[in-house]
């Protein structure tokens, strides 16, 4: 918002907006403003008012050219570098599901150990008991 030097009021909006070009310096660049001329809807007094700047260089065409090459061959390289990182992510996943299909299947293997193991003990469990009613009966 912009205030009215005359009487202080806040303006919101500026009535009318143009550029205007500095003086080129010595070392080529100049500015570009974007002035806005306002008017106070209190006292009626107009006034401008800056509303940016942007500070610009003149540039040979041939540096323009090579700045445009340089732009393409970095829009190029990026473009190459975000399909191998999307590859990379790809072959990143793919490596932690085998990671994890060995590790599961190694608990796999475990487990069916165990479970080999808890059959013969269960197998020498049913013979004993067999075994001993078996007797048992025997001796009654």
């Amino acid at each position: 918002m912009v205030t009215c030097p005359t009487c202080g009021t806040r303006i919101n909006s500026p009535v009318k907006t143009s550029s205007v070009l500095g003086d080129i310096r010595k070392d080529g660049s100049f500015s570009e403003s974007t002035v806005g001329i306002y008017e106070c809807g209190k006292c009626s007094s107009k006034f401008p008012h800056v509303l940016g700047r942007l500070k610009l260089e003149i540039i040979k065409s041939k540096e323009l050219q090579k700045l445009h090459q340089d732009l393409d061959m970095a829009v190029s390289l990026n473009e190459k570098l975000t399909a191998d990182n999307e590859k990379l992510s790809t072959e990143s996943d793919d490596v932690k599901r085998q990671v994890e299909l060995t590790a599961l299947e190694g608990k796999v293997a475990s487990l069916n150990s165990e479970v080999i193991s808890l059959r013969k003990g269960m197998s020498i469990a049913e013979d004993e008991i067999d075994h001993g009613i078996y007797s048992r009966t025997l001796v009654s």
